[in-house]
């Protein structure tokens, strides 16, 4: 079996992932989204515990201490992706390409996005009350120090600089649900998660749900200059559109482009060279399972068929085999 899937392939997975999501009630999308938001606080704790507890490290060497914080920075969503938990930024990755291919509306994205960022906020706050305030975790220096530091220049950065940085931050990160996705086996996921968001930590690309974190964080440790005025309009919401930009355009419309687009201009060339193949296979219903969705375009039975075909097209070759043994034998 090969380890990776085609980026045809990954693209028909992402889109039939997204519109099972379209499908999701509130209670669902809510609890999925909220425990979300709480394992990247886990990631954010870890970050800070890791990279402001190594104080020799940043001392002497920033790259390193950047690339320590990195390291560290895939662990939450991983865990998301292998449990199906919901991120904001992420799913623009499983909400647009199956906009563009009509399998959803508008206003099931935007539904979609609006309780997803929502309970990621409040799992996010859950995390950072409960799990790293009430735990006092970051009252001992250098820790404390390290995260007041952070914290204040966060809520202190320039609004267009995190802007661009949250397209970056959304464009590796939809790479790596990308190439998770593509993988078939669950190392190749890990390892295909792993590198994009290891760069996105090392070179301080942004991500919303991780911003979600530190904007009640802040005000919990009392982190200088960090209001919730300050957090939210000049850290999470320019993180937050930046997300939107890079991973709804740069990845998810790019790659639907490149491959969707691929997929039809093939279905056109059967059309002219004598029929399609859609139309030279009589599919049974446990075959094309068109249960799910009784809707199920042409478009979207191609790779269904392709397969289906090669398997076919591989029995009729035994059969053949056979026929000719008997064949023989029967000479005999």
């Amino acid at each position: 079996m090969k380890r990776m899937k085609s980026g045809k392939e990954s693209l028909y997975e992402i889109i039939e992932i997204g519109y099972e999501k379209s499908k999701k009630g509130f209670l669902h999308l809510s609890l999925s989204s909220l425990v979300g938001g709480i394992y990247i606080g886990f990631t954010c704790l870890l970050f800070l515990m890791t990279v402001g507890g190594s104080p020799t490290i940043r001392e002497s060497d920033q790259g390193l201490a950047n690339f320590l914080g990195g390291v560290v920075t895939p662990i939450g969503f991983i865990i998301c992706f292998l449990c199906g938990s919901d991120l904001i930024t992420d799913g623009l990755l499983y909400t647009i390409p199956p906009l563009l291919s009509k399998r959803t509306n508008i206003l099931s994205v935007f539904s979609n996005w609006a309780i997803t960022f929502f309970f990621n906020l409040f799992g996010a706050f859950l995390c950072a009350w409960l799990f790293s305030y009430q735990t006092s975790l970051l009252d001992n220096d250098p820790v404390n120090s390290f995260a007041k530091a952070y914290l204040s220049g966060e809520a202190n950065s320039s609004v267009w600089g995190l802007f661009i940085k949250g397209i970056g931050g959304a464009y590796l990160s939809c790479l790596g649900f990308y190439l998770a996705v593509a993988a078939q086996d669950i190392v190749a996921k890990i390892f295909g998660l792993w590198f994009p968001l290891m760069a996105m930590g090392s070179i301080g690309l942004k991500h919303a749900t991780m911003s979600m974190y530190y904007l009640p964080l802040a005000l919990l440790i009392k982190a200088p200059n960090a209001s919730f005025f300050k957090y939210f309009w000049n850290n999470l919401l320019p993180v937050t559109i930046g997300n939107i930009v890079g991973g709804s355009f740069f990845v998810a419309t790019i790659y639907y482009y490149l491959y969707y687009q691929k997929v039809v201009e093939e279905e056109s060339e059967d059309n002219g060279s004598g029929g399609n193949r859609l139309d030279q296979i009589e599919l049974s219903d446990n075959e094309i399972d068109e249960d799910a969705d009784p809707n199920l375009t042409r478009r979207y039975r191609v790779r269904k068929v392709d397969s289906i075909l090669r398997s076919k097209s591989d029995g009729s070759d035994v059969g053949q085999q056979t026929d000719s043994e008997s064949d023989m034998s029967d000479s005999d």
